[in-house]
């Protein structure tokens, strides 16, 4: 009975290298994407071995290069917590990270990009340093330290920080009412939209306010909607 699909054995890369020097052939390892017309070959040195058997005399190519200052854990991270003996326990670990970024030389490219254009199909190989691949941005580097040094950190520890903050954030936000409710303007305000307007204006004039306000998860809008109730029951509109 005849056979739509005839079973055959999957040889050996060994036995597969060995026929294709008998057979007086090179063999070079790659990976299609029909769909893309890409064909990925993964060594460097396949890849070139291969080019000088095409007729192609054009091969293009790119070097790319990280920016060191991309995995530098910022200086922010040197003022993350509000205690000090916790905050010297991260910033060593953020100066141990940035110190072995040192040991990296990023003048050397971080990846060699090469390709060319063969029957329709695009021919490369892609060459990345391994040392640089397995780095991570600053942040995301500062942040997974900031959960260590946190994981360690007693828990009576962690409720005394989170109190000290509580405390400074409702200080801090009662500072800001207070300056608006001092400025001439606020007063003005006597509807939503010249609330809105006025919200708008006052915190594009003090960013740092509005980051405090979000640290509460109270948008700034919402906070002066909120305040105003406050100042009118004060009597402090008319």
């Amino acid at each position: 009975m005849w056979q739509l699909h005839q079973k055959e054995l999957i040889i050996s890369k060994d036995e597969l290298e060995n026929r294709a020097v008998k057979m007086g052939f090179t063999l070079i390892e790659g990976d299609m994407d029909t769909e893309n017309q890409k064909i990925l070959l993964p060594s460097q040195e396949g890849f070139l071995d291969f080019h000088k058997h095409v007729d192609n005399n054009l091969l293009f190519y790119m070097y790319d290069y990280e920016d060191k200052e991309d995995y530098y854990i910022p200086e922010e991270y040197h003022t993350w917590f509000e205690d000090s003996e916790i905050q010297r326990l991260l910033s060593e670990k953020v100066n141990e990270y940035n110190k072995k970024l040192d040991d990296i030389n990023f003048d050397q490219p971080s990846e060699l990009i090469m390709f060319y254009v063969k029957d329709g199909f695009v021919f490369y190989n892609t060459t990345i340093r391994e040392e640089l691949f397995e780095l991570s941005d600053g942040d995301t580097v500062g942040y997974a330290l900031v959960e260590e040094v946190g994981d360690a950190i007693p828990e009576e520890k962690i409720m005394e920080i989170t109190e000290k903050r509580k405390k400074a954030l409702v200080q801090k936000t009662q500072e800001i009412k207070d300056n608006i409710f001092n400025d001439p303007e606020f007063k003005n305000a006597t509807n939503a939209s010249l609330r809105r307007s006025y919200a708008l204006r006052y915190f594009k004039d003090h960013p740092e306010d509005s980051e405090l306000l979000r640290a509460t998860h109270l948008p700034p809008i919402l906070f002066i909607e909120k305040i105003w109730k406050e100042f009118k029951s004060m009597g402090l509109h008319k």
